[in-house]
């Protein structure tokens, strides 16, 4: 910590760069301390990692405390793009996939009073056997079945079909009704009258969110349910914005990073700012 406290001998347009600051014990704990070691190193901070902006971390809080804080462009155009799904009263479509309900049941029960919300990965296994439909081996977030138990709505859809096999490294799979899993199938993707409907809700829409992929894209035979989504709305007209870590790295693998209206670079952040939560380390930055 000691080098935080000597001044760097820079020269006019240099650029420093300090070692991860994760890699320091006190960066998570919030210490003042710490940002005021920071601090002496500089006139301004400019905060551009929106995708750690739902953290009170020591360097995303703290150090608000001791130098004038302003939002970087990264975070502004996150911020503006975002809020026009808080903002928007119809037309809108919110895809969630993923693994864990309880992370985004906030979101789900929010955005049912004003959009049609598309499950799948994970999230529809659990809403599934959440209402005693079998679902054998699949993935499940058992500690999210009995609120999902909860969750009744008529704007929340959930797979007709699926495609199934025995394992995440299986290499032949079938496809089935959801009313037809048996207890040694896994679901891995949605099926092909899934996508359909799906599409069908999408294509009237106008603005529409996806953080989650809906199938385990990493084997090629279960990414057919997500990619023929994503290549449609690739050239919808609709406003699309995608985030999340797994699904950028789609949209990536499928070249169609610049056919998106917004590709947010956070997940838990984007969820967390959709959400409505108290952002301190956000709300800290003058624009």
């Amino acid at each position: 910590r000691g080098y935080y406290q000597d001044s760097l001998k820079m020269d006019n347009a240099s650029i420093a760069m300090l070692e991860n600051i994760r890699f320091e014990a006190q960066e998570k704990k919030g210490s003042l301390s710490l940002a005021k070691d920071l601090s002496n190193l500089a006139d301004i901070y400019v905060n551009d990692a929106f995708g750690n902006i739902h953290r009170t971390d020591t360097s995303m809080l703290a150090i608000t405390k001791y130098l004038p804080a302003y939002a970087g462009l990264l975070v502004l155009d996150e911020v503006e793009h975002l809020s026009h799904i808080v903002e928007a009263k119809q037309n809108l479509a919110i895809i969630l996939g993923g693994a864990k309900i309880k992370t985004k049941i906030k979101l789900i029960k929010k955005f049912t009073q004003q959009a049609e919300v598309l499950l799948g990965g994970a999230l529809a296994s659990t809403m599934l056997k959440a209402q005693g439909l079998e679902v054998g081996k699949s993935l499940v977030d058992d500690k999210g079945l009995t609120v999902a138990k909860e969750l009744s709505s008529e704007h929340i859809h959930l797979p007709l079909d699926v495609k199934v096999a025995k394992s995440v490294k299986a290499r032949t799979a079938k496809r089935v009704t959801v009313d037809n899993i048996t207890k040694s199938m896994m679901i891995l993707d949605i099926g092909p009258s899934t996508v359909n409907e799906y599409l069908d809700i999408l294509k009237i829409k106008k603005i529409i969110v996806w953080n989650g992929p809906l199938g385990y894209f990493e084997n090629k035979l279960f990414v057919k349910g997500s990619s023929t989504i994503m290549k449609e709305l690739a050239k919808s007209k609709a406003k699309v914005i995608i985030g999340g870590g797994e699904t950028v790295k789609l949209v990536n693998q499928l070249k169609l990073h610049d056919k998106f209206t917004f590709v947010s670079t956070g997940g838990g952040a984007m969820l967390a700012f959709l959400e409505g939560n108290k952002l301190e380390s956000l709300e800290r930055l003058y624009a």
